[in-house]
């Protein structure tokens, strides 16, 4: 008869091992600090702060605070947290805590032209001894991320550490953790953005003993995709001088940052000296060359590329004569097809020095040229007609063209330029410029550079993790598997079986989406699909999936008090104006609603904020099985806090018509958000024996605003059960040493149990008898007992004269009623001693 309740709290996580969907596969050090070898109070200040060291250009931090450097002690495993290398296994120092210097600060800062993903905060540390503080917490302090409005990000726990002490030695190799930041709303460091956080401990056995901290890292990488084209000019300058060297050094050294892919144009071919740049660049090894001549140079031919280096590997190359310049040195003009994966997701791009016609003529020969790319070369590799037919499309190099020729050859959605060179691409570029200042001392063009987010959440396609699946009463629920974007994910689920929208989700960070107020037995289609929150917006393909709804048929006892987020087995009305809304905390309207829940953390309430005007109402309701109960009844708790409340009803179904205000109350009953809930109980016998019983909650609201009831706590079982609940909670519950109330317990241990012990009316926390002591009057015993009025339950006085069970009889033995409350009758037996000895007993029986 207990009623059991099962609550599912959030944890936060020791560790999490969630990956990020970065462009690149691994997550580089954006900020790391290793070595504290330097003298003891270094780095307490903020003002004497230990600069980063990383492997992404222009990112900085500083790191600062604790008890300072230990440059004795130090993490002997050479890693950054589990796996990013540190260089080397040196002991050289450790940033120190204690409990009165609590506190080590950490920041990450971009100074480059592109966004930065924050994945992992990772590190080591000993707990040294025993005396060492005992657990350790990690905090977004404060900087530029975002929350899930687009405010400032406020102080954010990000995980707690608890029962650290392992031990280890001051010298040793440290105990190694990492923490996916993906509980931050906002993990993308835009160009000049900055993150703080922050090492806290507490609790230690003595304040002054230390925990050592080495090998502190964030790790991530750039979120989006890069790439630059470029004119080197032979690597000779603007002044037509010999190839340089140190001009291709300067470059990379100087002015790159970090592009994914680049794209240059004039490298020399002879002299060795594209194998001299591909050493130059060797963090780009992917590389890609195609060689132009010249058909009339003077007396001999001469030869120069264009070519493609990167960082990603291409899934194809391709190249193709365009067109050859008509005058001057006759130079072929080739351009360069390559494809690379992002993800799932394919990016095409087109690579082309064009042609040059010494005697100008309005650009015609550069014109055509141009055009010619777009219609002999881009159009038949993708199979289109038309550029916005493209997706993921970038068209780069040197057009030897004014951007409003090529804007007008080349339509594409995106333009960056500088006079003859273009990144012209199908996706928004995130950033773009120039490198003007090396063009005095490398080539006689600006570099040209843009970054675009075009790759889709991973993975795509998306899996499902729960799919389409009934969900309470008419109701569907799907969720889909984990899916990350650096740029973060927005979902958009959509109910292809109802064309008109009402049923779908609309754009929403959670994976989860669950589909209400369906019709029972009708399947519905879903499809799904995940889109980042880049400017480019970049989807991916549908997910599809179906469904029956159906309204689950209850079969008491029956207890809902809805932790699980969800309406569980109560339906919305497909006859009524709004919702009924699963809430924690206090309601949206202002003087009106609970505060909280009166059962767990979650209730149902009607949002009088619809907006649809006065005397709306909004019904749920919930299907149950009586035919094998004897005296249902219902208890809920309720809240009706709100001057426009109208009513709050409970109205019965009985398969053929509704009886409505089997439980009624008008107006609100409260007169505060924070009054404590109100408890109805409803006599539903007059349904017993029915197999399809449907309940149903209706209100109504006299204005549009502050009317918000709520409902909590629902129990539907038979009535019997409710007294003994009731009764348990005052007579076991309450007591201070609160022994347990199950009915099969027996706290006084008097060999009855709590479910006896109800119904003879006996006290469950003292050895008692059941019965009064026998008294002789003459030739007959009397005796009393009391019991409880239950229809399912026969309580009564046997006798036998052996004590074998098939002795035992009632025949003789009279029992009468000498006191009733409603509840309790007090019952006198009289036995009559016609033999030498009788046994009695106290017979319970439940039906």
């Amino acid at each position: 008869m207990r009623r059991i309740k099962l609550y599912l709290a959030p944890l936060l996580p020791f560790f999490s091992l969630i990956p990020t969907a970065g462009l690149q596969a691994d997550d580089k050090v954006l900020a790391g600090w290793n070595d504290f070898s330097s003298a003891y109070a270094a780095h307490r200040a903020e003002s004497g702060a230990k600069a980063a060291v990383g492997d992404v250009k222009n990112v900085s931090g500083s790191l600062w605070g604790g008890d300072g450097a230990r440059h004795t002690w130090g993490s002997t495993d050479g890693t950054y947290g589990p796996s990013q290398a540190v260089g080397n296994t040196d002991t050289n120092g450790v940033m120190s805590l204690r409990i009165d210097r609590p506190t080590i600060q950490f920041s990450v800062k971009n100074n480059s032209t592109r966004n930065i993903h924050l994945s992992k905060v990772v590190f080591d540390f000993a707990s040294i001894n025993g005396n060492s503080p005992q657990n350790l917490n990690l905090y977004y302090e404060s900087g530029d991320l975002t929350n899930a409005n687009g405010g400032s990000q406020a102080e954010t726990l990000l995980a707690r550490w608890e029962s650290i002490l392992n031990g280890l030695g001051a010298t040793s190799d440290y105990e190694d953790k990492e923490l996916d930041l993906s509980q931050l709303a906002d993990q993308i460091l835009a160009p000049g953005e900055e993150a703080n956080f922050r090492f806290e401990v507490d609790t230690a056995n003595v304040n002054n003993q230390a925990l050592g901290m080495d090998n502190i890292a964030i790790l991530g990488d750039y979120a989006d995709f890069s790439i630059v084209t470029y004119n080197i000019h032979g690597g000779k300058g603007s002044g037509d001088s010999t190839y340089n060297r140190q001009n291709i050094i300067d470059f990379r050294d100087n002015f790159l940052q970090g592009e994914d892919v680049i794209c240059l144009q004039e490298v020399d071919f002879q002299n060795g000296w594209w194998t001299d740049i591909k050493s130059i660049l060797s963090d780009y090894p992917y590389t890609y060359q195609t060689v132009n001549e010249t058909t009339k140079y003077w007396w001999s031919t001469s030869e120069t590329s264009i070519a493609i280096l990167s960082k990603i590997p291409f899934e194809s190359t391709h190249s193709q004569l365009i067109q050859t310049d008509p005058g001057g040195d006759e130079w072929e003009r080739h351009a360069q097809y390559v494809t690379i994966k992002l993800g799932n997701d394919t990016v095409h791009i087109f690579h082309f020095h064009n042609t040059y016609n010494f005697n100008d003529n309005d650009f015609e020969s550069e014109k055509e040229g141009l055009t010619k790319l777009r219609d002999n070369y881009v159009y038949p590799q993708l199979g289109i007609t038309a550029l916005n037919q493209a997706d993921k499309l970038i068209m780069l190099g040197d057009f030897n063209l004014l951007h409003e020729d090529v804007t007008e050859i080349l339509p594409t959605t995106d333009h960056k330029y500088n006079g003859r060179d273009h990144v012209n691409s199908m996706k928004v570029h995130s950033h773009d410029g120039h490198y003007t200042t090396v063009s005095a001392a490398l080539s006689d063009h600006p570099a040209v550079w843009a970054t675009m987010d075009i790759q889709a959440p991973s993975p795509n396609p998306l899996t499902w993790s729960f799919a389409p699946a009934t969900f309470g009463a008419g109701s569907i629920k799907m969720e889909v598997s984990l899916t990350t974007d650096p740029a973060e994910v927005e979902y958009y689920f959509t109910n292809t079986s109802v064309a008109d929208g009402s049923h779908d989700s609309g754009w929403q960070d959670s994976p989860v989406y669950l589909d209400t107020g369906l019709d029972d037995g009708v399947t519905y289609s879903y499809s799904v699909v995940a889109r980042d929150k880049s400017a480019n917006a970049n989807a991916s393909g549908a997910l599809t999936g179906s469904a029956m709804a159906v309204i689950n048929t209850v079969t008491p006892p029956y207890s809902e008090s809805f932790e699980a987020g969800t309406s569980g087995d109560w339906a919305q009305s497909t006859d009524d104006d709004y919702n009924w809304m699963n809430h924690t905390g206090g309601t949206e309207t202002a003087a009106s609603g609970p505060s909280g829940a009166s059962d767990g953390s979650y209730y149902l309430y009607a949002e009088g904020h619809h907006g649809l005007g006065a005397y709306k109402t909004s019904s749920i309701e919930a299907l149950f099985d009586f035919s094998s109960m004897t005296s249902p009844s219902m208890r809920f708790d309720y809240h009706m806090y709100g001057p426009y409340i109208d009513y709050l009803s409970l109205d019965v179904h009985d398969g053929t018509s509704w009886t409505n205000g089997v439980w009624f109350k008008d107006n609100q009953q409260h007169s505060s958000s924070s009054d404590q809930w109100s408890t109805a109980d409803i006599d539903l016998s007059a349904y017993a024996g029915n197999a399809n019983i449907k309940l149903r909650f209706r209100t109504a609201n006299t204005r549009w605003n502050a009317a918000d009831p709520a409902i909590d706590n629902i129990q539907v079982d038979e009535a019997q059960n409710f007294s003994y609940q009731a009764w348990s909670e005052s007579s076991i519950v309450a007591d201070p040493d609160n022994p347990d109330n199950a009915p099969t317990a027996d706290p006084d241990q008097d060999g009855m149990n709590n479910e006896t012990e109800w119904m003879l009316n006996t006290d469950p926390l003292k050895s008692d008898s059941a019965v009064s002591p026998m008294t002789q009057e003459g030739e007959t015993m009397t005796f009393e007992y009391s019991r409880r009025k239950l229809e399912s339950v026969t309580i009564q006085a046997e006798w036998s004269s052996d004590l074998t069970e098939s002795s035992w009889k009632t025949i003789g033995l009279t029992e009468e009623v000498t006191a009733d409350d409603g509840d309790i009758e007090t019952i006198t037996v009289t036995v009559p001693m016609d033999m030498e000895h009788k046994f009695i007993r106290i017979k319970v029986v439940q039906h």
